[in-house]
C-alpha cells in the first residue's frame, strides 16, 4: 500500500530548492567578486590578452598573433575581440569575466553532487573567488566548460555530440586544459568500449570527431610558428629529469591548500613553503593525497583514468614549465571534477572482482573506506580554500595589484596622455599603462619599434634585458629626432647624475604594488629635445 504524506516540517517549508539555493549563492558571489574586481587593477597578462584582441583586424590575425609564441589557444582572446567591438577600454573584461565565473559557481551549486555546506564553501576558496573569477584569464572559460561538461555528463548516452562540443572549446582554452580534454577522451572511450548501452553509432562519430578535431587545432595553435617566449621542445624537457618532476610533484598541497602569505606581494606565495622540512612534507602531502584520490576512485575506471592521466600529464608539463597558482590550481579542479563525474560512471566489471579474488575486495572495501570519509576531507579542503579566498580578496582590496591604472589616472588628470609615451622599462612591464591609456601604441625603445601588446620573438628576447644607460641613449636618439618632448616610463628612481645627464626631469613616484616582475615602482620621467 501506498504511505500517506508526511506532512512538511518547519524546517522543510523555509528550505530552498535546488535551483534557488544555486541562485542566491551565485547572487552572492556576483555581489562580493563585483565589488573586489572594482578595486582590482589588471596586469600584464590580463592586459596583452585585450590588447591582442583589440588590435587585431579578424579573429584569423588573433589566432595569427597567438600563433608567433603567445603560449595559448585562441578561445578567450576570441572572445575579447567580439568584446573591443563595443570599447577599447580593457575594464569591460572583468564585468565579462565576473558572469563567466558567476555561471561556473551556479552550475556547481545546482549540479554537483556535494553536500549544500559543501556547495557553500566551494564559491568563495581561493580559486574559484579569486584567481578563476578577479584576475581575467583564460582559466575561467576553462573552468565553465569543464564543469558544463560535468552536468551534462550525467545524460552522456543521449547528448554524446553536445559534449564532444564542449570539449572542443575546452580543448582550446589553455594548455593544462588541453591536457585534461585528453584525458577525459580516454576516460570517455573506456565508458563507450564497456558500457553496453551505447549512443547511437552516429552520435559517437560526431562526438569523437568533434573532440580529436579541438585536440588537434589546439596543438596546432599552440605550436608557435617562431622561436619567441615559448619553444615547443620545452614541454618535454622535465619529463626525464626525476628532480624536476619532483618538484612538480609538491605543486599538489599548493593547489589544494592555497594560502598566501599575508604581505604586500602576496600572490604566487604560499604558507605551506615557511612550515619546517618544507619540501619533504609537502611531497609526503601530495603523495597522500593522490592516492586519497585513486583509492577513491579505484571502482569508477573511467574517472580513474581521467584523475590520473589529466593529473600526471598536468604534471610533466609543469615539470617543464613550473607555473604559477592560475596553473596549477587546475590540478583540484580536476579532482572534484573527476568525483563528480564518477557519479555517473560505469562500475568496475564484475568478473574483475572474481579475478583478483580477496584482494580486489579489500580494496573494494578501502575503496568503500575512502569515499565515507570524502564529505569530511572535502570541508577540510574547502574551509582551507575559503581562508585562502578571504585573504587574497582581502589583500587585493588593501594594496594596487598593478600600478598600471593609477599612472594612467595620473597621465590623464595632468594632460600629459597627447604626449609621446616611450617605456624604459622593458615592452610587457608597461602593458597595463598602454591598456587603461586606451592608447594604439607607445615606442619601445629596447627593440625600437611602435607596438602595443608584445611580440616574444628573438628580437624582444635579445634586447629585454639592455642596460638602463643603453636604453636612455636611445630614447635621448628618439626625443631629439622627432623634436618633442616625451614621456619616459621607468621603472626606478634615476640618481642624480643620470637625471642630469639625460636632462630628465622627475614627475611623479609611484608606490609599490602588488604585482611588479622587473621593477620595485613605476616613475615618470620627462625629456625634452636639446637643441
Amino acid at each position: 500500500m501506498n504511505q500517506p504524506e508526511k506532512a512538511p516540517t518547519e524546517e522543510s517549508r523555509f528550505q530552498l530548492s535546488d535551483s534557488a539555493y544555486a541562485a542566491t549563492l551565485s547572487t552572492i558571489f556576483l555581489l562580493l567578486g563585483g565589488f573586489i574586481a572594482w578595486h582590482h587593477e589588471m596586469w600584464r597578462d590580463e592586459i596583452q590578452a585585450w590588447l591582442i584582441a583589440r588590435d587585431s583586424a579578424s579573429p584569423i590575425e588573433v589566432l595569427y598573433h597567438l600563433n608567433r609564441g603567445d603560449g595559448h589557444p585562441g578561445l578567450w582572446h576570441l572572445c575579447l575581440y567580439y568584446l573591443k567591438q563595443i570599447t577599447w577600454s580593457p575594464v569591460i573584461m572583468q564585468p565579462f569575466h565576473l558572469i563567466i565565473a558567476c555561471t561556473s559557481v551556479y552550475i556547481f551549486v545546482r549540479f554537483a553532487p556535494f553536500s549544500r555546506l559543501h556547495k557553500a564553501l566551494f564559491p568563495f576558496g581561493y580559486l574559484a573567488f579569486y584567481e578563476y573569477a578577479i584576475i581575467c584569464r583564460n582559466y575561467a572559460l576553462g573552468v565553465l566548460l569543464l564543469f558544463l561538461f560535468c552536468a551534462l555528463f550525467k545524460e552522456w548516452k543521449t547528448r554524446f555530440p553536445l559534449l564532444g562540443l564542449i570539449l572542443l572549446l575546452l580543448a582550446h582554452t589553455n594548455i593544462v586544459t588541453l591536457i585534461v580534454t585528453i584525458a577525459i577522451a580516454v576516460g570517455l572511450s573506456w565508458e563507450l568500449i564497456s558500457s553496453p548501452d551505447r549512443p547511437k553509432k552516429r552520435d559517437i562519430q560526431v562526438g569523437l570527431s568533434l573532440i580529436l578535431f579541438g585536440i588537434l587545432t589546439s596543438i596546432i595553435q599552440l605550436k608557435p610558428s617562431n622561436p619567441g617566449r615559448f619553444e615547443w621542445a620545452d614541454l618535454t624537457r622535465g619529463v626525464s629529469d626525476f628532480e624536476r618532476f619532483q618538484n612538480a610533484v609538491n605543486i599538489i598541497p599548493k593547489a589544494f591548500f592555497p594560502i598566501p602569505d599575508i604581505t604586500l606581494r602576496f600572490w604566487n606565495t604560499f604558507l605551506l613553503d615557511a612550515i619546517p622540512g618544507a619540501d619533504s612534507a609537502m611531497f609526503a602531502l601530495a603523495t597522500l593525497i593522490f592516492l586519497f584520490a585513486v583509492i577513491l576512485l579505484l571502482r569508477k575506471p573511467a574517472a580513474l583514468l581521467i584523475y590520473l592521466i589529466g593529473t600526471l600529464g598536468i604534471l610533466a608539463f609543469f615539470a617543464s614549465y613550473f607555473g604559477f597558482i592560475r596553473h596549477w590550481g587546475n590540478l583540484f579542479i580536476l579532482f572534484l571534477a573527476a568525483i563528480w563525474i564518477s557519479r555517473y560512471c560505469a562500475d568496475a566489471a564484475p568478473r574483475n572482482r572474481a579475478r583478483h579474488g580477496p584482494f580486489w575486495k579489500r580494496l573494494n572495501r578501502l575503496s568503500l573506506a575512502t569515499e565515507r570519509s570524502l564529505t569530511y576531507v572535502l570541508i577540510l579542503l574547502l574551509t582551507v580554500q575559503l581562508i585562502g579566498g578571504v585573504a587574497a580578496a582581502s589583500l587585493d582590496y588593501k594594496y594596487p595589484f598593478s600600478e598600471g591604472k593609477a599612472v594612467a589616472r595620473f597621465i590623464k588628470e595632468e594632460k600629459l596622455d597627447d604626449m609621446m609615451i616611450v617605456p624604459e622599462v622593458r615592452s610587457d612591464v608597461s602593458l597595463e599603462i598602454l591598456g587603461y591609456l586606451e592608447r594604439d601604441q607607445f615606442y619601445y625603445p629596447r627593440p625600437r619599434r611602435f607596438g602595443s601588446f608584445v611580440s616574444w620573438d628573438p628580437i624582444y628576447a635579445s634586447t629585454a634585458y639592455l642596460p638602463t644607460e643603453d636604453v636612455l641613449q636611445e630614447i635621448r636618439r628618439f626625443c631629439d629626432e622627432t623634436s618633442e618632448d616625451v614621456l619616459i616610463i621607468s621603472g626606478q628612481v634615476y640618481p642624480e647624475a643620470i637625471r642630469l645627464k639625460y636632462d630628465l626631469k622627475n614627475l611623479k613616484v609611484f608606490r609599490p604594488s602588488v604585482i611588479r616582475e622587473s621593477v620595485q615602482n613605476f616613475v615618470l620621467y620627462r625629456m625634452t629635445p636639446r637643441s
